[in-house]
């Protein structure tokens, strides 16, 4: 079934002040409201949180050794649409 997601990135306020995110959130927008999680994945520089939908509330920490370097923002969303 054909899913939307929302990518939401964040950023601590001195990594947004060099317009870079350190954390980011992938929401299934298609989800149903009752669904107790709807995100799928959620990361910060430590780890990410997985929610596989194919089993309910099936939910993985994953651990990661080297962690994740704040990335540049993504700025140009919806852009050709203004």
């Amino acid at each position: 079934m054909q899913k939307f997601i929302w990518l939401v990135e964040l950023a601590e306020p001195s990594v947004y002040d060099r317009k870079q995110a350190n954390y980011r959130w992938i929401l299934d927008a298609t989800a149903n409201p009752r669904e107790k999680y709807s995100f799928l994945l959620i990361h910060d520089n430590e780890k990410m949180i997985i929610n596989d939908r194919a089993y309910r509330d099936k939910i993985y920490e994953v651990p990661l050794s080297n962690g994740i370097n704040p990335f540049n923002l993504f700025e140009n969303n919806l852009g050709r649409y203004l």
